[in-house]
């Protein structure tokens, strides 16, 4: 059986080595193959642009050769391209009819160049794009298939893991891709500004044209069919142009690939149609009604009739004041039915948790929680339900605590009885045989004695034990001094604490050591903690006993080091028939702490024990008493 355990277990570490190795293989290849998808994207890019701008300088020079250049003079000045090409109409034919003198002041003519392109140098150019563009776009493909496939990291059931931001609703996502690329266009215009004006673009144009003389005024008829020329001014010194339009590809390209990412993966998650706003709400709902069909269907019954009226509310509307109002009371409507479907299917799944948690409180289960639901009535409710289940839970235990209790109590209770009766029966028997006249007669005389004062000594205790722990004693306050009994204590055990060879210090720090106390029972409170210093402390070592005013209370501290190792926690010290020497070698019943706190507690006072290490501590307190004057 253990060796198939381990087998599984060590399977099931494999299997998440290899999960954890598979998902850091698949992450790395989904950003390498992103990286060279963006750098890709973002070359096939600048080659059209470039493209297009060499196929736009060629139109043009075949227009200018065809139709010439426009040129317009307003009393002998020439007026400049730029001030009335948008606005001829307005310039030059309107006046023709509206103000014919002012008319008169203007001259129209075309000028004519004779621009010879350089088709060599055109197809050389173009040819060497297409190949940059071609390779760039099937480097580009490849490169999106393969991050496409390998996005997605795996959980250990095979599913595909969703972070954060495949949280994003996939209609955000939509229309983040959309407007993302209309900021395509800009780029697209820095790209073309900088090809204008630059000297790489320059020379090239120089070079399709033939260097002809009239070079500038061309370049500024064809700023305006690229329509760049406020761009031309922005920026110096122009590479700048090509610095913005780079970074922007990037930026552009790489936000594009990760949100579509984004997107494959909720579509391999199967979470595509639960991932847009409509699904979500439906799927909301849907859980709703199906979680418990009996409170849901009426709620969702409820809701399905407020849209019915809401609809005849809208026709009558409608016939009452025409259909102006349709619009207005649409908005409405539809506004209210989306806060309904948002906050019902919420309130009704926070009622499913509460549900759950007390279904699971009936079958017994007292470790389960109801989720946090904050605010409101079903967060109160949430609440109301752990703490019954957590007042439950603390009952068992304490009931198997209990239990454990009694157990211990029966099996230690039997073996300190049945140790001294099986030496009283066993020595009682020597006698029966040897008789009284045995030379060792005296002896098991003395041996059954000793085991007898043991059993009643047991027996007193035992009484005593449950008659403290009931409180079925008398009590008596009055004023006593606290240090006065101690040392009257100390007194009367001295042989029992001299015979382990324990020194005893006794200070008093108190000016005042009054109490509010029994004196018989302080008295058995006392003589208790001394009989377990004077049995369990080390031999040859120090006791120390302070007597502290603190407050309202009159502490009396006894600390001694114990000659067994202290492997149990001062609250089980506390239990009865319980010993620091967990082999119950030493004479006693394990009674004497026990019934010592419970006096204590008779008295209105406190009995505390702490262990640190091998030395042990008692504590007792006691209220303190004014001294009379």
């Amino acid at each position: 059986m253990m060796n198939e355990q381990n087998k599984l277990i060590a399977e099931t570490g494999e299997k998440k080595e290899s999960l954890s190795s598979g998902n850091l293989l698949r992450r790395s290849t989904t950003v390498s193959c992103g990286a060279i998808f963006v750098i890709s994207i973002s070359i096939a890019l600048l080659a059209f642009i470039s493209i297009y701008w060499f196929i736009e300088i060629r139109s043009g020079v075949e227009a200018l050769n065809t139709y010439g250049y426009p040129s317009l003079t307003y009393e002998g000045k020439e007026v400049p391209y730029n001030s009335y090409q948008y606005e001829s109409y307005y310039y030059y034919e309107d006046l023709k009819t509206d103000f014919p003198e002012e008319y008169a002041k203007y001259e129209s003519s075309t000028i004519n160049f004779d621009i010879k392109f350089n088709n060599e140098v055109f197809r050389n150019k173009m040819g060497k794009l297409w190949l940059i563009e071609i390779g760039a776009i099937i480097i580009a493909v490849l490169s999106f298939v393969l991050a496409v496939s390998k996005t997605g990291p795996k959980n250990e059931d095979g599913t595909i893991y969703l972070n954060r931001f495949d949280k994003i609703f996939v209609e955000i996502d939509i229309a983040a891709l959309v407007l993302i690329t209309i900021l395509l266009y800009p780029v697209f215009l820095f790209t073309l500004a900088w090809l204008n004006k630059s000297d790489y673009g320059n020379s090239i144009f120089l070079s399709l044209i033939n260097n002809n003389p009239n070079a500038e005024t061309i370049r500024t008829w064809m700023d305006f069919t690229f329509d760049v020329r406020q761009l031309d001014y922005a920026f110096e010194p122009r590479w700048i142009l090509l610095v913005i339009a780079i970074v922007g590809m990037l930026i552009i390209a790489s936000i594009n690939l990760a949100v579509f990412l984004s997107i494959v993966r909720k579509i391999k998650a199967r979470k595509f149609w639960r991932s847009t706003i409509l699904g979500s709400i439906i799927y909301a709902v849907k859980f709703s009604a199906a979680s418990s069909p009996g409170v849901k269907w009426k709620v969702l019954g409820t809701l399905s009739g407020g849209i019915v009226l809401m609809a005849l509310a809208a026709i009558l509307a409608v016939a009452a004041f025409g259909l102006n109002s349709i619009l207005i009371i649409m908005a409405g409507a539809l506004i209210m039915i989306a806060l309904v479907l948002i906050l019902v299917p919420r309130e009704l799944s926070k009622y499913e948790k509460v549900r759950t948690g007390i279904s699971e409180l009936q079958r017994g289960n007292f470790t389960y929680k109801v989720p946090d639901l904050g605010i409101g009535e079903l967060g109160r409710l949430a609440n109301s339900v752990n703490s019954i289940s957590e007042a439950q839970d603390i009952a068992i235990q304490n009931e198997l605590k209990s239990q454990r209790l009694r157990t211990d109590l029966i099996s230690n209770v039997s073996h300190d009885i049945r140790t001294p009766l099986t030496s009283v029966v066993s020595y009682v028997d020597l006698l029966k045989k040897e008789g009284l006249t045995s030379p060792h007669a005296e002896e098991y005389l003395n041996i059954i004695s000793e085991k007898t004062n043991r059993l009643q000594k047991l027996t007193d205790d035992l009484f005593e034990a449950a008659k403290a722990s009931s409180g079925d004693i008398p009590v008596t306050i009055e004023k006593l001094d606290m240090n006065a009994i101690v040392g009257q204590a100390l007194a009367e055990l001295d042989e029992s604490i001299n015979k382990n060879n324990i020194e005893v210090i006794l200070t008093n720090h108190a000016e005042n050591s009054l109490v509010y106390a029994d004196g018989k029972l302080l008295w058995r409170v006392i003589e208790n903690i001394l009989t377990n210093v004077a049995k369990y402390s080390l031999n040859g070592t120090r006791a120390y006993m302070d007597i502290y005013d603190r407050d309202d209370n009159i502490i009396l501290e006894v600390k001694n080091m114990s000659k067994d190792q202290l492997n149990i926690s001062s609250q089980e010290l506390l239990e009865r028939f319980k010993r620091g020497d967990s082999s119950r070698n030493t004479e006693g019943s394990g009674l004497g702490l026990a019934i010592a706190s419970d006096l204590t507690a008779l008295m209105g006072g406190n009995f505390e024990i702490s262990i640190d290490g091998d030395l042990f501590k008692a504590t007792v307190y006691l209220k303190k008493a004014e001294k009379e004057l």
